[in-house]
């Protein structure tokens, strides 16, 4: 009896473990972006160490991360993902005085894909009582621009998920329209902004299997009066 029962449970360990590995890789996204610091000549680091200021500690935040000379992919989570893109673009928008620095991002989310293969560490960022994210994340400027346009593929309801990405985003103030071809506009406050995108995100997911966001944000543009641009950190 106990060799039966012993068999029947290496029977079933595989699909035990197949299962989990699936349920795993649904809740992983992923996302390529590249960031595009403005480095004045007063600002005494290069572009090249803005960037990786930016950009360090990610997998802190318990996503994989793989740099190449043009872009960084990351894959983990969806709030992971979120956080780790919040985090880098606020410490772009500002040099290491604290000065505000023009900055733009793009970025292409994808869920639904195999990203079973790709390992994601653990995380080991800590955050303050009440609070989803790390403070960097938080850290946005004043007023961001942003396009962006989803993608919920394989979808038979793909008009009704963007009405319903479009009807979220409109209770933000920071909704400028969908009268642009190819994408809807936000232009506010910077967290907002992100609040917008990443909810957008996970409408369209709860859709459709397998969805694509692209997304291009700018800040601290020289046109924009000063108390829509960065503040130094308190």
């Amino acid at each position: 009896m106990a060799f039966r029962l012993c068999f029947a449970v290496l029977l079933t360990l595989p699909l035990v473990q197949s299962a989990f590995s699936v349920h795993q890789n649904q809740n992983k996204a992923g996302v390529r972006f590249s960031l595009y610091p403005n480095v004045a000549k007063e600002d005494p680091p290069s572009l090249k160490q803005a960037v990786k200021t930016a950009v360090v500690g990610l997998g802190d935040l318990g996503v994989h991360v793989s740099p190449d000379a043009v872009s960084s992919f990351l894959v983990g989570t969806e709030p992971a993902l979120f956080e780790a893109l919040r985090s880098c673009f606020s410490r772009a928008c500002l040099t290491a005085d604290g000065k505000p620095r023009g900055v733009s991002m793009q970025a292409t989310f994808s869920a639904g894909e195999d990203f079973s293969e790709i390992d994601v560490p653990a995380r080991i960022a800590e955050v303050e009582d009440g609070r989803d994210f790390v403070k960097d994340a938080y850290l946005q400027p004043p007023r961001i621009a942003a396009q962006f346009a989803l993608y919920p593929m394989g979808s038979s309801t793909y008009t009704g998920t963007i009405e319903k990405v479009h009807d979220n985003a409109k209770s933000y103030s920071c909704w400028k329209g969908d009268g642009m071809r190819l994408c809807a506009m936000l232009d506010g406050e910077g967290n907002d902004v992100f609040d917008v995108l990443r909810e957008s995100f996970a409408i369209a997911r709860a859709d459709s299997e397998h969805v694509a966001m692209t997304v291009t944000l700018t800040a601290n543009k020289n046109a924009w009066p000063e108390e829509d641009r960065s503040q130094p950190p308190r």
